[in-house]
């Protein structure tokens, strides 16, 4: 997948460690499987608008901050 992808995992998994969150943790918080959560931050999952607002949301910030390096 392309750069946008790996920049938004990154910021997902250092947002997620911020808070000191596990993977299952933050999948918990969301509704979303951890399994999903890693290829993410992996880059290897698209991510749709509804599930960046509800990681963002979660993760007390704003999606533009998991999306811009």
């Amino acid at each position: 997948m392309g750069s946008i992808y790996i920049v938004f995992g990154t910021n997902l998994s250092y947002r997620r460690g911020l808070k000191g969150y596990s993977l299952r943790k933050l999948g918990e918080k969301c509704g979303i499987n951890h399994a999903a959560l890693s290829r993410m931050e992996n880059g290897l999952m698209n991510v749709t608008l509804e599930t960046l607002s509800k990681l963002a949301t979660a993760l007390d910030t704003t999606p533009d901050k998991l999306l811009t390096p």
